[in-house]
């Protein structure tokens, strides 16, 4: 049997853009990618996470780093509460993305998540090496 997505009343929108423009680039060559998708049980909770990552998104906006924010995005259905905010981060340096690739699973962030009601199975990565 086929699973078959229903997007009847699904609104997804592009809600920053991140380090996915020119000024933020900076000439930077990415050598990996993360797709991370967090599933949040409630508007409250949808809020919350999107003001963490704009609060992030500012600090890195400050300060060139190993890695940046890419779009991030905030799916919802009408009359179902929470949703699902998908973002990316562009990795510039091979040995960093070694290292902190997996740094969501670490006490800050998992405390993080849990203040918005949300734990490490709610959390999908996906991680892209550029292949030269």
């Amino acid at each position: 049997m086929t699973d078959v997505m229903d997007y009847t009343n699904v609104k997804r929108e592009i809600v920053a853009m991140g380090g996915s423009v020119p000024s933020r680039i900076r000439g930077r060559k990415a050598v990996a990618h993360s797709k991370i998708s967090i599933t949040v049980p409630s508007d409250a909770a949808m809020e919350k996470c999107l003001a963490e990552l704009a609060a992030s998104d500012d600090r890195l906006a400050e300060t060139p780093a190993a890695y940046d924010w890419t779009f991030v995005e905030a799916e919802t259905r009408q009359g179902v509460e929470g949703g699902k905010v998908d973002f990316g981060v562009v990795w510039y340096d091979m040995d960093f993305f070694e290292e902190k690739k997996d740094i969501y699973l670490g006490k800050h962030h998992l405390r993080m998540f849990a203040g918005f009601g949300v734990n490490e199975s709610d959390v999908e990565v996906d991680h892209f090496r550029k292949v030269a």
